[in-house]
């Protein structure tokens, strides 16, 4: 009989890797030099002091994104998480008319520390009919959902940049700006989740013109005439992933017929209107454990790798969709900062392998109303929890391979973000980084 039980527990443990990850799931999208070994492993760990990333509002879009004058609002109206922010008059947010720069040189300082983030920038690039103030209006709308924003923006910013402090800059016309910490936090977040969020990903607009491509970066969408080569060696593909080639495509027939080229001025000019998106692999600077789309949760056993590794290990912050509404269609991204794990239960066998049952308390940091200023190291930052149970799944060598969820939530997706080149209209941004 003994003998019998030692077979089935070997054929049990041996089994024991059924939930192993896939392709969108595999930690190493995120680090090719991670750790998997489970003695390896902390089981608890965080960022270190000075990279703790900073809150900040997530900049509603049904209150105008950073086109929001917050400084007209109570602190109750900017958070989140008081139903005053309920009771927030939608209309005057978006009807507001910027000023002037006649206006502007008689205001106070009181009356220009009241502008909103966008204003504010296009002040100091001298621009007064506000290209970011009404790029905004465009995009969001006071009937869009309170829970959507740039948080996605808000998260790497946060992650990858030394939180701003209060600083006044000066104008080409003398013009002296506050920007205040949640200021220039705006512009960053609105940098990372909008401007820059295609560049990021390596998603970019492609045009054919002459025998190359050219990337027409969205980072400087102000500035048009900006263009970027692709270099040669880089492998570009087409919406449906297919390689695109010098010749492949339809542009080059269209533009050689005479009758479709008039109608652009020359073959040159007809070249650079045919436009393909593409992706440029070897420009993504994303990386993601999980699928953005929600078809398919990270691995219980890669979430629980990239957290040792980059939080045990590491000692580095990185991004999660943790839906603490418990609604599957919205997304919350969140700055991860540390965790926390005990072991339920070890079901390993004599070889190592088997099954291992952990809950980790997960923190995080989480959205706040806007503030004038820094909030890192006072009662204004804040952080939250959230607890997973999970089990995962090890081999006779000690590695973890897979896991699986127990009941309750856990993350959607895993993602952490390379930091960006401040370019384009943007670029002053950098300069308010004091």
């Amino acid at each position: 009989m003994k003998t019998v039980l030692m077979l089935l527990l070997a054929a049990y443990f041996s089994n024991a890797h059924a939930d192993s990850w896939n392709e969108s799931n595999n930690p190493a999208n995120f680090d090719q030099h991670y750790h998997y070994a489970f003695k390896e492993l902390p089981l608890s760990g965080s960022v270190d002091a000075a990279h703790i990333p900073w809150s900040d509002n997530y900049w509603e879009s049904d209150l105008g994104g950073i086109s929001l004058r917050w400084h007209t609002l109570t602190t109750a109206q900017l958070d989140p998480d008081l139903s005053d922010h309920l009771s927030v008059n939608k209309t005057p947010l978006f009807n507001y008319v910027p000023p002037t720069l006649d206006q502007l040189k008689s205001m106070s300082q009181a009356d220009l520390t009241n502008l909103s983030p966008a204003e504010k920038y296009d002040i100091l690039m001298g621009n007064y009919d506000y290209p970011t103030v009404y790029s905004e209006r465009k995009r969001t709308s006071p009937d869009m959902e309170d829970w959507q924003g740039i948080c996605h923006g808000w998260v790497p910013a946060a992650i990858q940049i030394d939180e701003p402090k209060p600083y006044t800059a000066t104008n080409s016309d003398g013009v002296s700006i506050p920007f205040g910490s949640s200021d220039i936090k705006g512009l960053l977040s609105y940098y990372y989740g909008i401007t820059a969020y295609d560049f990021a990903r390596g998603w970019r607009t492609l045009v054919r013109k002459g025998n190359r491509f050219r990337e027409l970066n969205q980072v400087d969408s102000f500035d048009p005439i900006s263009w970027v080569n692709l270099g040669m060696n880089e492998v570009v593909y087409d919406e449906q992933g297919d390689e695109i080639g010098l010749d492949s495509l339809k542009d080059s027939t269209d533009c050689a017929d005479s009758g479709v080229s008039a109608q652009y001025g020359s073959v040159e000019k007809c070249l650079e209107a045919y436009s393909v998106s593409g992706d440029a692999e070897s420009l993504d600077l994303v990386s993601q454990v999980g699928d953005r789309d929600q078809s398919a949760d990270p691995n219980a056993g890669a979430f629980f790798v990239v957290i040792a590794n980059q939080l045990g290990l590491m000692h580095k912050a990185f991004a999660a969709n943790l839906n603490r509404s418990g609604k599957e269609d919205q997304i919350w991204n969140q700055p991860v900062s540390g965790y926390s794990t005990t072991m339920d239960y070890d079901h390993r066998g004599a070889n190592g392998a088997g099954n291992v049952g952990l809950t980790t308390t997960l923190t995080y940091v989480t959205e706040i109303p806007q503030n004038t200023s820094a909030v890192v190291g006072t009662p204004n930052q804040r952080f939250d929890r959230m607890v997973f149970s999970y089990e995962l799944d090890i081999d006779a060598s000690g590695n973890v391979t897979g896991g699986s969820w127990k009941q309750g939530t856990h993350p959607s997706f895993l993602w952490k973000h390379e930091k960006l080149p401040i370019k384009g209209y943007f670029s002053k941004v950098a300069s308010l980084l004091q």
